[in-house]
């Protein structure tokens, strides 16, 4: 009897609880249980790091690398799935006004194989030898390459190589996009050489090249299409990051309306053109006409804008192409400053719009940026003054006329890396060493939590 007289007392202790552990006994004392809130998915950092050099990409990360050669522009980009793609290939010739850049640093090699050389240690990582698309964003010697009959010959026929053109020569480009493709004849003719020396020949000895690769490597080459979503796709595996997009929106003088693919125009007929784009002429300049995308990846977005410039920079404001795209453009994490910085470009109502956590500045002669257009890059109108701004090149002697904003001077001076992590949430921001090729960390942002 003791045995069960245990059990029964047991019981009854067991029955007598039961109420007070019930959520929806008034006098428990006790709230009911609360459903279970969604878990924030944890981002494989194992791409990230804070110092030493940078992680490998993986599949997965956004990569977006601004090259320094001190001799323009070039991004090159890795997108999540493996697909690279190259905007413009930065080699100037210019020597002028870069006494100070040079005294830090004056690289003996061309800019595009400075550029070659960095890609291949990037392709190493992804085990993709190929570019999957290379946007030439507009005619300029810092975008595109500069051209001299002093330049070597290509091996595969009879152009020079320079910019793009040795970047075709180093790799399998896929898909090659322009501004002008095929006639180029907007806003006048381009390969004339009455008409500008300088331009015709950069475009004339590049023509050579892509009607080489077209013939002898298979390369697509079609004109750039505001309003396009699909010009720019993943090529490896785009079923996985169906969040994955870049969105055309502007060249040439046609804007997206933000609407479908539908487009308008914010210039005059070209039939009215006269000059060949002086700011008192009535006439498009070679920037004007540049082309601008905005890559998204989930919460993530990227401006690029090429050398387009505000209403300011000229006699007539039709020419202001910062200004009206600012119309169909939304915040976004990170934006590449327009025209290396320069005075008629950083149009306040564009920054003020887009709103970006970080500015990528990419100067390459010791005027650059203008010190008015630092001043709105730091205002209380670009994200509250907040915005990091990292310059891959800054001379001490401009830096000196800054009136504002130096402590969002977050680095300056070397390669620039965004890396994205995976599902696009959030994100990291590299200052690399530009003297080798180990790829060292000078400065780390993040991780930042996208908007």
């Amino acid at each position: 009897m003791k045995f069960y007289s245990k059990y029964i007392a047991l019981a009854i202790a067991v029955i007598m609880f039961l109420p007070s552990c019930g959520g929806d006994d008034p006098n428990s004392g006790i709230a009911p249980d609360k459903p279970e809130e969604p878990e924030t998915p944890t981002p494989d950092v194992s791409a990230q790091a804070k110092s030493g050099n940078l992680p490998a990409w993986q599949k997965g990360y956004l990569d977006i690398h601004f090259i320094n050669t001190v001799t323009g522009e070039s991004e090159f980009i890795i997108l999540p799935d493996g697909t690279q793609m190259l905007v413009d290939a930065a080699s100037s010739l210019a020597a002028t006004g870069k006494d100070e850049l040079s005294q830090r640093w004056n690289p003996n090699k061309r800019g595009s194989e400075i550029i070659t050389e960095y890609i291949k240690k990037c392709m190493e990582w992804t085990k993709n030898d190929r570019i999957d698309a290379f946007l030439g964003t507009h005619f300029h010697n810092d975008h595109m390459g500069g051209f001299s009959t002093s330049l070597p010959m290509s091996a595969n026929s009879y152009y020079r190589i320079n910019g793009a053109t040795e970047i075709l020569d180093n790799f399998p480009v896929t898909l090659m996009v322009d501004r002008g493709y095929p006639n180029y004849d907007y806003p006048y003719n381009q390969t004339d050489a009455s008409k500008d020396a300088n331009r015709a020949n950069i475009i004339n000895n590049y023509k050579k090249a892509i009607d080489w690769h077209m013939a002898n490597r298979g390369l697509k080459v079609e004109k750039f299409a505001p309003g396009s979503k699909t010009q720019f796709t993943l090529q490896k595996d785009a079923n996985s990051y169906p969040n994955v997009t870049i969105q055309n929106v502007y060249a040439n003088g046609e804007l997206w309306t933000g609407s479908g693919t539908a487009t308008k125009s914010i210039f005059p007929d070209k039939s009215t053109f006269s000059g060949v784009g002086g700011n008192d002429e009535y006439s498009p300049s070679e920037n004007a006409c540049s082309t601008v995308f905005v890559l998204t990846y989930g919460k993530f977005n990227f401006y690029s804008g090429a050398d387009i410039c505000n209403s300011g920079n000229s006699t007539y404001a039709w020419k202001g192409v910062e200004n009206e795209v600012t119309n169909v453009v939304s915040a976004v994490e990170v934006m590449k400053a327009d025209h290396h910085g320069l005075n008629g470009t950083g149009a306040q109502i564009l920054l003020t719009k887009l709103n970006p956590n970080i500015i990528i500045c990419t100067p390459w002669q010791d005027r650059h940026p203008s010190p008015d257009v630092h001043k709105r890059f730091t205002s209380a109108n670009t994200n509250n003054g907040n915005a990091k701004i990292l310059y891959s090149n800054l001379a001490p002697s401009n830096k000196a006329q800054f009136t504002a904003g130096l402590d969002n001077i977050f680095a300056a001076g070397g390669h620039i890396v965004v890396r994205v992590d995976p599902e696009g949430k959030t994100y990291h921001v590299y200052m690399l060493n530009d003297q080798n090729d180990k790829f060292e960390i000078i400065k780390t942002i993040g991780p930042l939590v996208c908007k």
